[in-house]
């Protein structure tokens, strides 16, 4: 039985990414060099990681996903704060937080999770930027609450395959799940 690895996520709005890509790059001068930096076209939230499944159940994840996002709609989320799990002075992985729409990032990832099994994790919501690789050789990281990058619609949530290679995963979306509505008065917001 052929299976795959995959996940649930909001994909970030590439318009985002040359923001976060800024960041990365700042960390690296800044003594960061002992990281996994993800790779801009990567970047997402992770509302749910699956892990491998079988192909042929695929129709049937992508069912509890639909079911479990009914009655959503749009909403704004912004880019904001920096640091790491699991603490700034024990980093393992590098995170941007979010500012507005955590509400509502939040809920929609409990209407997925609600659909599988219980994970022991609670959902933290925060977009992966970089994997350490060896935290005695980096500084300490400074978190900044006040980082601001930006703010995009989610408009989608996505079903992931995770294909892990040596150069880092490829992924590639398999399902996409439309969000009812627009939101209204929302200004998308990128770096200016």
């Amino acid at each position: 039985m052929a299976s795959l690895r995959a996940f649930v996520a909001v994909e970030l709005d590439p318009k985002l990414a040359p923001g976060v890509v800024a960041v990365q790059e700042q960390l690296a001068r800044d003594g960061w060099q002992r990281v996994k930096w993800v790779e801009a076209h990567n970047l997402h939230f992770t509302l749910k990681f699956l892990g491998e499944v079988s192909v042929d159940d695929l129709d049937k994840i992508a069912g509890s996903i639909d079911r479990g996002l009914r009655g959503f709609h749009q909403f704004g989320v912004e880019l904001a704060g920096i640091g790491a799990f699991p603490s700034a002075s024990r980093p393992r992985v590098i995170w941007i937080g979010v500012g507005q729409g955590k509400e509502q990032l939040c809920s929609l990832a409990e209407a997925v999770r609600k659909e599988f099994p219980p994970e022991k994790q609670p959902f933290r919501p925060h977009l992966t930027i970089g994997r350490v690789k060896d935290a005695r050789a980096i500084p300490v990281l400074k978190e900044a609450a006040d980082l601001k990058l930006g703010r995009f619609t989610v408009e989608r949530v996505s079903l992931i395959q995770s294909a892990l290679t040596r150069s880092g995963p490829i992924y590639t979306r398999l399902h996409e799940f439309p969000l009812a509505g627009e939101v209204e008065g929302w200004e998308e917001k990128g770096l200016d």
